[in-house]
Formats: C-alpha cells, sequence, structure tokens
C-alpha cells in the first residue's frame, strides 16, 4: 500500500481503462483522517459528473463507501468505517440501474436508480479531476475489470487472492503498489502505467484474516517480472526437446 497526504499525493492518469458499464473497482484501503474523498475516479476531466467512483463519505467520525456512477445514482455502504481500519472495498457498476457496494467482501448496500455514465479521459486515485475530494492514508491493489464481479470474486479478493487471478482476462488493470515510490506500474498486461503526484510513501499492507493459501504471498514484499514471450518459448523447448529425443 502507499499512504497519502491530504491534498499533496495522488495517482494520475490521462486515459480511462473503462468507459462504460460493466465494470468493478476494488482496492484495500485505510483512512487515516475522517475526510470525504475521491478513492478511485475514472471520468470526464475536470468535470464533478457521470464519472464512475469508488467514494468515502465522511458523517460526523465514521465513513461510508460508495459505488457512484451517472450523476446522482449511486449504492452506499449500510457499515461505517472508523479511521485507521484497514478494509477492502470493491464497487460493481452492473448496468445503468445497478450498482452495488462490498465491504470486506460482504454485500453492504445496492441501488436500482438509473445513471448515465459519460466516462472521461481521464483516472485519478486519491482525488478527483477537479483536485478535490483528497484521500488521507493509505490504498493498494488497486483493480478495474470491464466486467461484473461475482460476490465469490469479490470475497476471494479480500481472502487474498491477488488480482490477476480473478478474471484475468478482464482485468484492464493493475497497481498493487506493493514497491516503494515511484513504482506505479501496471501489472495487468495492459501497460496502463500510472503517474504518482506529490511523494506518497510505501506502508505495508497486513491482511486482517489470512484465510486463503494466496493471502501469504499477495501480503508479502515482492517484486514482479514479465518475462517476454521468446524467452518462454525458448523454456518449453527446453524441457520438451529431451523428451522427444528419447521417443525418437
Amino acid at each position: 500500500m502507499w499512504f497519502f497526504k491530504f491534498g499533496t499525493d495522488y495517482l494520475h492518469l490521462g486515459s480511462a481503462p473503462v468507459s462504460t458499464y460493466p465494470c468493478t473497482f476494488a482496492c484495500w484501503v485505510r483512512p487515516t483522517a475522517a475526510r470525504t474523498a475521491a478513492i478511485i475516479w475514472v471520468g470526464d476531466a475536470g468535470a464533478t459528473t457521470n464519472p464512475f467512483i469508488l467514494y468515502q463519505r465522511n458523517i460526523a467520525g465514521n465513513m461510508d463507501y460508495w459505488a457512484w456512477a451517472g450523476g446522482f445514482s449511486w449504492a452506499i455502504s449500510a457499515r461505517k468505517v472508523v479511521v485507521g481500519e484497514l478494509v477492502h472495498v470493491a464497487a460493481v457498476f452492473y448496468s445503468a440501474v445497478e450498482r452495488y457496494i462490498f465491504i470486506d467482501g460482504v454485500l453492504e448496500g445496492s441501488s436500482i436508480v438509473n445513471g448515465a455514465v459519460a466516462a472521461g479521459p481521464r483516472t485519478r486515485v486519491a482525488r478527483n479531476p477537479a483536485g478535490g475530494n483528497a484521500f488521507d492514508g493509505q490504498i493498494g491493489e488497486i483493480g478495474i475489470w470491464n466486467a461484473t464481479l461475482f460476490v465469490l470474486e469479490i470475497r476471494s479478493l479480500f481472502q487474498g487472492v491477488p488480482c490477476q487471478r480473478v478474471r484475468g482476462g478482464n482485468l484492464q488493470m493493475f497497481w498493487p503498489l506493493r514497491n516503494a515510490y515511484p513504482a506505479s506500474n501496471d501489472y495487468s498486461g495492459n501497460l496502463r502505467h500510472i503517474a504518482p503526484i506529490g511523494t506518497p510513501a510505501l506502508a505495508p499492507l497486513i491482511h486482517p484474516t489470512l484465510t486463503n493459501p494466496w493471502a501469504m504471498k499477495l501480503f508479502e514484499p515482492q517484486k514482479f517480472f514479465v518475462v517476454p514471450a521468446a524467452a518462454k518459448v525458448k523454456a518449453v523447448e527446453a524441457r520438451v526437446e529431451p523428451i522427444v529425443q528419447a521417443m525418437i
């Protein structure tokens, strides 16, 4: 996870990984101050209407989370989160009339209000495109899919399964934020590397309930390696050649 300082640190991408329904946003969040903030914002550059948003709202020190799309159309979590609490949050935008919000793998809210989306060419994390709704705290393991994830898939993310192993064919971007600034590369395979603004600091993610075998791998410090296709082919040939020779 990275720690984002209020008003100075955020992530910016000059394109949108998704532009229409269905889609799913998911990440880990630990707020360190009670603020109303944009966690993930995909939508109009400089505007405040009709984007896709995973949103945090502060009400007297308690925060809820929203799956917000299409102006005034949102699903709000019944569960409230306090400052310092680590939670996994997922916003599912199923259609123009259905959206859902999950906390720690549990459905916490839904809406069936129609909302048209006009997602523009900008993505922000920890801030909105106009410069407001700045977040204060930690965010990590950010994934965006161009599909509706099922309940069990969202629960598996909470339990520690890596984003690449959950509907990998629909994963449009994955920013783990596991390594120190400025390593904010996209590991979905789509190369949507996002630019850090400011100097967000690395903050280890400690899973609250390690219930999945993958969790130990997910929450250990690690590096990512991209193996070129040619190298993969050579590796396969090296394993197959002795077998072929033995059959001749």
